[in-house]
């Protein structure tokens, strides 16, 4: 009743023949007239070896590690949500990622699936993992977080008036709503790199804009007139 093959529960193809070879050997023996009571001992030790042999290559599947995966897959792109905002995944991601689940769970309820298949589709659900999560977004706030720092600290060393060093009367109030927009987009759970970019665009716009007002020095006045004057 054995079959050749790599299925599961297949023998191992060329073992059917030298297993028969073993066993015509034993029968010539029980066959033999004059044969002695320690050939027939050697004959059924060389057939149990034969058949242990035989049996040994019989294939046995394993299922187990793409059957985790399909299990750890299905849970991740269960969570997962698309979208442009922090913990997001790449937009259309899922869809794909679903494709490459369902062709590894058809391998897993494959009824002649070889080890081959099954390491082949671990492989290539591994891979499409890899690439799903590496669609995950992750933002990058260090520069806004950076100008709203440096924002927040020139605005609390400045002084309003028409003194040399200070800035333009009112610009305090205009460059406090500009640091507060910024930092709002900071604390937004749900922002996108866009709104981040643009926020600190925002930002340092409001600073030069600013710092423009501030009311120059006595040294710098007569420096930049000299250099209007050479002009």
């Amino acid at each position: 009743g054995a079959t050749e093959g790599t299925a599961e529960g297949n023998y191992a193809v060329g073992s059917k023949a030298t297993y028969k070879t073993a066993i015509d050997e034993a029968q010539a023996i029980l066959d033999k007239t004059g044969a002695t009571q320690k050939e027939i001992d050697d004959a059924l030790s060389a057939l149990n070896t034969a058949t242990d042999t035989f049996k040994a290559g019989k294939v046995v599947l394993n299922k187990t590690a793409l059957q985790d995966a399909v299990t750890a897959a299905t849970s991740l792109h269960a969570g997962a949500t698309e979208g442009t905002a922090e913990g997001n995944y790449a937009v259309g991601s899922k869809a794909t990622y679903k494709t490459a689940i369902d062709e590894a769970q058809a391998i897993l309820d494959k009824t002649g699936a070889t080890q081959k298949e099954i390491d082949d589709a671990l492989s290539a659900l591994n891979t499409a993992t890899d690439t799903f999560k590496a669609g995950k977004v992750v933002l990058n706030k260090t520069a806004l977080q950076d100008a709203v720092t440096a924002a927040t600290s020139l605005h609390a060393g400045a002084t309003e008036g028409t003194a040399e060093g200070n800035y333009a009367v009112g610009s305090k109030a205009t460059y406090k709503t500009a640091i507060d927009e910024a930092q709002a987009i900071l604390d937004k759970a749900d922002a996108t790199q866009k709104e981040i970019d643009d926020a600190v665009t925002a930002l340092n716009t409001a600073t030069a804009t600013f710092e423009a007002g501030k009311v120059p020095t006595t040294i710098a006045l007569m420096l930049s007139r000299i250099l209007g004057f050479m002009k």
